[in-house]
């Protein structure tokens, strides 16, 4: 009997432990957003969202965003982000792991250009993950590394375009980097069932692949000032991509690059 009495009281002190140890991740993770958000605004992000909710009590901590909405128009190109709904959900005793959910989907407006008008992306979900970068790379600053899949995406600027499924990874810089030889942004995307609006011989109507990696750094003299290094806008600064290689459905395949 004092066996049971003693696992009951040790369970109790345990559970209550946990408790308090869970309310206190979901208050780091509700200040965290919001210091965060106030970073961005400083530095002349635009950032929201209608409301904001934490839960997910006891094996994960789940925080809700309606209506967010991201954007920029301080360089070229500036842009808008909204969704409907974005989760962002992560264990109690793994904040540095996210798993980002917007299975409303979501819409990301780019502005015009100086040669190009505007574009418009749309994808019907979004499911990714946000884990933190490490110091150990000299050249790239820690700051987080971003993986997004979306799918049925829809693209409209001077012509239309609709990708059956889309993955992009990105290493986003922590902090600003401390000269032009510092990457301030690295990224990759793949491209998959992609519908052109004409056959393109030899490629056809579809090409099943595009796959693409570069990278990003200030371009000489550049200031912090006149950027942010958390931006994952491009800018007109130097690059290194390389060029996507596509192939069709068709059995012939075509593979080109350029500088």
């Amino acid at each position: 009997m004092r066996r049971n009495i003693l696992v009951v009281v040790v369970l109790a002190i345990v559970a209550a432990l946990y408790a308090g140890y869970w309310y206190s991740a979901a208050e780091l993770a509700r200040r965290g957003l919001l210091d965060w958000s106030a970073a961005r605004r400083s530095e002349g992000f635009t950032i929201g969202w209608d409301r904001t909710e934490v839960g997910g009590f006891p094996l994960a901590l789940r925080v809700t965003l309606e209506k967010p909405i991201f954007g920029q128009s301080r360089i070229e190109p500036g842009y808008e982000a909204r969704a409907p709904l974005l989760i962002g959900e992560a264990r109690p005793w793994a904040l540095g792991q996210w798993h980002i959910v917007a299975a409303q989907g979501a819409t990301l407006a780019i502005q015009p250009g100086p040669e190009r008008p505007a574009i418009d992306v749309a994808a019907a979900s979004l499911d990714g993950t946000v884990i933190p970068g490490q110091d150990g790379d000299a050249t790239m600053n820690a700051g987080a590394d971003l993986t997004l899949a979306a799918d049925r995406l829809t693209v409209s600027g001077q012509t239309s375009l609709a990708i059956a499924h889309a993955v992009a990874s990105a290493r986003i810089p922590g902090r600003a980097v401390a000269s032009h030889l510092q990457t301030w942004l690295s990224a990759s995307f793949a491209l998959d069932g992609v519908a052109l609006p004409v056959a393109v011989p030899p490629l056809g109507d579809t090409v099943e692949r595009i796959p693409a990696r570069g990278g990003r750094r200030l371009p000489r003299g550049a200031t912090m000032a006149a950027r942010s290094s958390s931006n994952p806008s491009l800018s007109p600064g130097a690059s290194s991509p390389s060029m996507p290689r596509a192939r069709s459905r068709s059995t012939r395949r075509c593979s080109r690059s350029a500088r």
